[in-house]
């Protein structure tokens, strides 16, 4: 492929990215819900303190799956790490992690 030209992104890295910014905004709104009174109507919309609190718990594993995915999908592409085989990171001279061929 050519350094000029623009890689479309497939379906799953679309999942990962829209899964990580609709858990990341509803974590927002849930934790503001439950930190601050002025924004009760999050509470009113979800139900109550309690189950603000377990959608936020919940939303929380949810955006840390997708977080993790995500930057093991972005070091992939970098080709800083070797994901996919082998012994894992290549080290350099100095111990640090080198592009893998």
């Amino acid at each position: 492929m050519k350094k000029d030209t623009y890689r479309s992104p497939d379906s799953y890295e679309r999942i990962l990215h829209w899964m990580l910014a609709i858990s990341c905004l509803l974590l927002c709104l849930t934790g503001l819900g439950m930190m601050f009174q002025t924004f009760n109507l999050a509470g009113l919309l979800f139900g109550g303190l309690k189950s603000l609190k377990l959608v936020h718990n919940f939303t929380g594993l949810v955006f840390a799956v997708s977080l993790i995915l995500v930057i093991r999908l972005w070091w992939k592409e970098a080709g800083s790490i070797c994901v996919s085989g082998g012994s894992g990171v290549d080290q350099g001279r100095r111990g640090l992690p080198v592009a893998c061929g």
